[in-house]
């Protein structure tokens, strides 16, 4: 493969792999992500939203808590992808 078509070929993985998401959620009583209550706030990269948002959903959450009792609560989350290749 030609150099050129392997630096096109970095510079795509790099830009289709790379950025930010902000939302917020809400994560229920039970410390459960809550389908559905997802807001988007920004993202750089929107290849990237579905991604971040599944990662969140598959997490284990804590309840918030008010007087010790679990409540829903609301929560801002935000991933910041990355990619870099080193090397020839």
């Amino acid at each position: 493969m030609p150099r050129s078509e392997l630096e096109a070929a970095r510079r795509e993985l790099v830009r289709a792999n790379t950025g930010e998401v902000e939302f917020t959620y809400v994560v229920g009583a039970d410390g459960r992500f809550v389908t559905g209550s997802t807001t988007l706030v920004a993202s750089t990269n929107p290849a990237l939203t579905q991604s971040a948002l599944r990662l969140y959903e598959d997490c284990q959450y804590a309840p918030g808590r008010v007087h010790g009792v679990p409540v829903a609560t609301r929560v801002q989350g935000t991933l910041r992808a990355e990619v870099r290749i080193d090397g020839p």
